[in-house]
């Protein structure tokens, strides 16, 4: 269940109204554009049930301005705002008939997002749900990571839901365009233990991993200072779970293990067995760890410096997105690392002209999608990677798809002066 108090919007000054806007999907490519205000640089789809015909949503976090810098070392907080974008009912053939639209936002002071991950399943609930007064069916769980030290988790409502509430608190004139939220979580994960529970000591967390396989009652986090922290949220021990006064809990880790010698990156579990994990840091390393044995990591991997990793559920290697600061000349792009297992060297999936900063994968078409600094996006389909790709001497099989490439420029307003928007 969820709980909210609607505010009118905070202070944050560079997060305009007027800046979330969208265009109606195209009637071929079947594609939708909107604008969210900044530089993205935490996205997260929201899962639904299979067949449910619901609504799809994704959850958003950007910059406040376009130039916006912020800094690695130490803890930051600030003002940031968590946007639910509502995409509409997503059909294969047909895509979205509805223009997407801002659900509504959710205004945080622990400074900015640098990943947010949903609960893989079973957190979705009916709108229809019955619920106590004040308390609305349940969207989904989100576990967002801030630049303060800390992980947050949220149980975000059905945006009919939310809207039937403001309607029901605003009766003098017409309610705000945009529903922005000063919300409570539920829990509040934090390194550390009961006698001495300070965030600093690790540092801004960078990376989340939610356990894939049901219950999903565990959850993966990175840190500035190369600790890998994991908590159990089922957890009833008194040592890990404590209520707070406002009702919401504050969770420690069961094991915390320095995973890196610098921040990591990124982290993903193996959907197959959730015994395995891969870290990657800014030491240049990728790790494989098995959480039964984590005095010492399966394979250790020192290559170029891996900005996002994904890991595809029928093989035992994952695909790495890199930074073109230590690539070799001609070795830029997107690599398949086998864990091990097979042993053979790595692949080179797709060459790339800039750093990639984005790489997710499809476990149905053996796919990969990935977005570079340069603004292409590159759809790459994988070799059978069960077997050594490189005795694969067909050019078909070894093909890369292009599948679009967006560009910024500048827009002068005719008949204005000195005004120029993006």
């Amino acid at each position: 269940a969820t709980e909210l108090c609607v505010h009118p919007p905070p202070p944050c000054a560079h997060f305009l109204p007027c800046r979330f806007n969208a265009l109606q999907p195209h009637e071929e490519r079947l594609d939708m554009t909107f604008f969210v205000g900044g530089p993205i640089w935490a996205m997260e789809w929201c899962p639904t049930p299979e067949g449910s015909m619901a609504p799809q949503y994704v959850a958003i976090s950007c910059n406040q301005g376009m130039d916006d810098r912020h800094s690695l070392v130490g803890l930051h907080t600030g003002p940031a705002l968590l946007q639910l974008w509502e995409l509409g009912p997503i059909q294969q053939d047909t895509g979205s008939a509805t223009k997407p639209g801002l659900a509504y936002a959710i205004a945080t002071s622990h400074g900015c997002i640098w990943d947010m991950k949903f609960c893989p399943s079973g957190a979705w609930e009916f709108p229809a749900t019955r619920r106590k007064s004040f308390q609305m069916s349940r969207l989904g769980l989100l576990a967002v990571a801030f630049s303060d030290g800390k992980v947050l988790l949220y149980s975000l409502p059905h945006a009919q839901d939310l809207h039937a509430y403001r309607r029901a608190q605003v009766t003098d004139g017409p309610s705000p365009r945009h529903a922005i939220c000063k919300v409570q979580c539920v829990a509040t994960l934090q390194v550390g233990s009961i006698q001495a529970g300070s965030p600093s000591e690790c540092g801004q967390c960078f990376s989340l991993a939610w356990m894939p396989t049901k219950p999903h009652h565990q959850l993966a986090a990175g840190f500035y200072d190369g600790t890998v922290a994991l908590w159990n949220l089922s957890s009833k021990s008194l040592l890990q779970r404590i209520r707070q006064p406002n009702g919401s809990l504050k969770l420690y880790p069961f094991h915390c293990l320095l995973a890196h010698d610098h921040a990591v990156r990124n982290i993903q579990w193996c959907k197959s067995n959730s015994n395995f994990i891969v870290t990657a840091g800014n030491d240049r390393k990728i790790k494989f760890w098995d959480l039964r044995r984590l005095h010492e990591p399966i394979n250790s991997i020192k290559r170029f410096l891996s900005t996002e990793i994904a890991w595809l559920l029928p093989y035992s290697g994952i695909t790495v997105a890199q930074d073109n600061c230590y690539a070799s000349f001609g070795l830029c792009g997107i690599h398949y690392l086998d864990a091990g297992y097979l042993g053979f060297r790595a692949y080179f999936v797709a060459p790339r002209k800039g750093t990639v900063w984005s790489i997710s994968g499809s476990d149905w078409l053996n796919s990969i999608a990935a977005g570079d600094a340069t603004g292409e996006l590159v759809a790459a389909m994988m070799p059978d990677l069960s077997v050594n790709p490189h005795n694969v001497k067909r050019p078909s099989e070894r093909r890369f798809v292009g599948v679009a490439a967006v560009h910024l420029g500048r827009l002068h307003l005719h008949g204005v002066e000195g005004i120029a928007q993006y």
